[in-house]
């Protein structure tokens, strides 16, 4: 167990939570593992197919094509699926680590972009500051990985979160639940 998912299992406040913790870590490394398998056989695939063309030349066989693209797309739907499975076991197993955590309302105070070059998705981060018990501001960083609509106007509004530690400035202990400001909005209008 890393240090990480000690981390998540001493703050969880049941013994169930811990179980459901543990059991959602092992299953997200499962999957990882998966995926890097799926990544190296499709990387591996040109080099076996040349080798198996040279294979059968050298033999003297009529028909040295074997179904090499068919296997290919196998391998690429293999790595898609793989990936849906990793995401949505990596969602779930955030879940588990904030099960037991306290659901807090906060104010977005500040917006930060981040372009990316690679694949052109711009990543957000929110500061969010609330208020916990005892008058102590609490200070959380949410990562927005997908495009939203309008960050400019995320600054100031109220977001939803949980999160499992009281320390303000425990920035990654926080779990987006949503924003709240659209849920009122989305309800005036009669959407649900």
């Amino acid at each position: 167990m890393n240090r990480e998912t000690e981390k998540w299992t001493r703050l969880a406040r049941t013994p169930k939570t811990r179980d459901r913790i543990r059991r959602w870590v092992r299953r997200e490394r499962i999957a990882t593992g998966v995926m890097i398998a799926s990544l190296i056989a499709v990387c591996a695939w040109p080099v076996a197919a040349v080798a198996h063309l040279v294979w059968t030349l050298v033999r003297g066989e009529d028909q040295p094509y074997a179904p090499w693209g068919w296997t290919f797309l196998g391998l690429l739907v293999f790595v898609a699926l793989a990936a849906l499975v990793g995401g949505a076991v990596r969602s779930k197993r955030e879940e588990a680590v904030y099960a037991g955590g306290r659901v807090t309302l906060g104010r977005v105070v500040e917006v930060i972009t981040h372009p990316s070059d690679v694949h052109g998705d711009t990543t957000y981060s929110l500061m969010v500051s609330a208020e916990s018990p005892g008058s102590v501001t609490m200070r959380r960083e949410i990562r927005m990985e997908h495009e939203w609509r309008a960050p400019e106007k995320w600054e100031g509004g109220t977001v939803r979160f949980r999160h499992n530690t009281l320390d303000p400035d425990e920035l990654q202990d926080v779990l987006f639940i949503e924003f709240l400001d659209q849920t009122v909005q989305r309800r005036e209008e009669g959407r649900p």
